[in-house]
């Protein structure tokens, strides 16, 4: 791999880091949501977004060529039409999660768009996230935190696009969904019957880690493990974290 444009990394304080992952986990699901609603390929239905290098979450390109985006640090969403941002844009600072989906539910109706599609279902548990009337979000507070997210998301992608492994001539696609961004790489034979692979990603945190790490899992029968090997952001050295990174990378290029 060759070397990236590393990001700084900053010092971090992880209860504020938590708060501000909570922020921004619980306002990407709406876009999740949207994509599942309205997307038109099996996997854009399972919350498959785009990370943006300048600092914007979208979602794929949904039916009759609408989009919804989100914007770091400030958490400014959008819907966009045939790529170009639409003029409607709400600010989540002080907004709820009740009043966000009024507002995407009215975005809608103006659109002619069929209302009765959209579902707040995910296939995956929220109930710790933000919802209803009586928590606001508050972007602000947090934006030295969402900044550095931004910058963790680039690094991220810089790193995950040099360890994408080609196999049968295909590249191995960089996966972006709400709670991580990742590349699986299958293990067994090149020959299309593989059963096992790899994932090698990046997560903010989980309910195991309160502080983002790279990591590496194993997958069997279609079902991902959890992480066997992590690299917190607190291990990696600011003076020489591309080749720490690269190096917890090559483990997984060695077992794929």
């Amino acid at each position: 791999m060759t070397d990236i444009n590393w990001e700084s990394i900053r010092a971090y304080n992880s209860e504020r880091l938590s708060e501000a992952r909570m922020q921004l986990h619980s306002a990407v699901q709406w876009l999740a949501r949207i994509e599942r609603s309205y997307g038109q390929t099996p996997e854009s239905r399972n919350s498959m977004l785009q990370w943006h290098d300048d600092g914007k979450i979208s979602t794929q390109p949904l039916e009759s060529g609408l989009g919804l985006e989100l914007r770091l640090p400030d958490l400014i969403m959008q819907f966009t039409e045939n790529g170009t941002p639409s003029r409607h844009e709400i600010d989540l600072e002080e907004r709820s999660p009740a009043h966000v989906e009024a507002w995407m539910l009215i975005e809608l109706l103006h659109r002619g768009v069929d209302r009765s599609k959209f579902s707040k279902e995910l296939p995956y548990d929220v109930s710790t996230l933000m919802s209803g009337d009586g928590v606001e979000f508050s972007p602000d507070e947090h934006e030295q935190e969402l900044d550095e997210f931004a910058d963790l998301f680039r690094n991220a992608a810089a790193v995950l696009a040099r360890v994408r492994i080609h196999r049968n001539g295909a590249t191995r696609p960089v996966r972006f969904r709400p709670q991580d961004m990742s590349i699986e790489m299958p293990t067994g034979p090149a020959n299309g019957t593989e059963t096992s692979s790899v994932t090698v990603g990046f997560a903010l945190g989980d309910t195991g880690t309160s502080e983002p790490f790279f990591y590496i899992s194993r997958n069997t029968g279609g079902t991902q493990a959890s992480p066997e090997a992590r690299l917190r952001i607190s291990e990696i050295p600011s003076a020489a974290a591309d080749k720490a990174v690269k190096e917890f990378f090559m483990q997984a290029e060695e077992r794929a």
